[in-house]
């Protein structure tokens, strides 16, 4: 009797520290300024290999993925993952996922599912600094006297300008709109329909001067970025 007793504590004391090594899937990301496209979840914590998804922030919840990078089983310190940056939003999502189909190769959708703790993803948000200022712009019809423009990111508040065609390059203004700082959704501009062309640019300036008053020609100029305007054009129709 004592021997089956020293035996079964001697393999609870080994059982133990397996046992207790064991640490719940976590991920820890901070707010950050993004750097050569690279954002940095400074832990991560895996029961086994898996990934750490950088999804973008649509609705007010993870949206489409903008970069992953694979961790390995157990505590992960300063993760870097590439990020697509030009669709990337202020707000970023870090998710835990999987890699149960073929070990470095992320399969989702697939095998590689996002990992589940009490009943709810592993995917904290963090906030991104330095991302460049866009314009994101869909073929549209024009109805009435307002054209929408899908998406804006403006580094401060700006404007909105939206130009016709000048043989193929941006022309006369016929309208414009605020923009606030961070992330703008279906942006409403209101045009002078009577001037629009088939094709329309929809052009990034500041509000440097007089805020709330659009003043160019003067200081509240086009945002460059690489050396470029940023000014994508969209079809019009009517």
């Amino acid at each position: 009797m004592r021997v089956s007793l020293q035996v079964f504590l001697f393999a609870a004391a080994l059982a133990f520290p397996l046992a207790s090594a064991w640490a719940a899937p976590s991920v820890a990301a901070g707010d950050q300024a993004v750097k050569d496209d690279t954002v940095t979840i400074s832990q991560v914590v895996s029961d086994g290999p898996g990934w750490i998804v950088i999804h973008k922030e649509e609705h007010g919840g993870p949206g489409a993925v903008v970069g992953y990078a694979a961790v390995k089983d157990g505590a992960n310190s300063d993760v870097a993952v590439k990020i697509d940056s030009y669709t990337a939003t202020p707000k970023l999502f870090a998710m835990l996922h999987t890699d149960a189909g073929k070990v470095g190769t992320y399969e989702f959708p697939g095998p590689d599912i996002p990992v589940m703790l009490n009943g709810e993803m592993v995917n904290p948000s963090f906030t991104v600094t330095d991302l460049d200022p866009r314009v994101s712009v869909k073929d549209q019809t024009v109805m009435g006297s307002s054209v929408t423009i899908a998406e804006v990111l403006s580094n401060g508040p700006g404007w909105l300008v939206i130009h016709a065609d000048a043989k193929g390059s941006p022309g006369p203004v016929i309208g414009y709109a605020m923009v606030k700082e961070g992330l703008s959704r279906d942006l409403m501009v209101k045009i002078n329909s009577s001037k629009a062309t088939p094709v329309l640019y929809a052009m990034l300036h500041t509000d440097a001067g007089k805020v709330g008053t659009y003043e160019f020609p003067g200081p509240d100029i086009p945002v460059m970025v690489d050396g470029n305007m940023v000014s994508p054009p969209f079809k019009a129709s009517r």
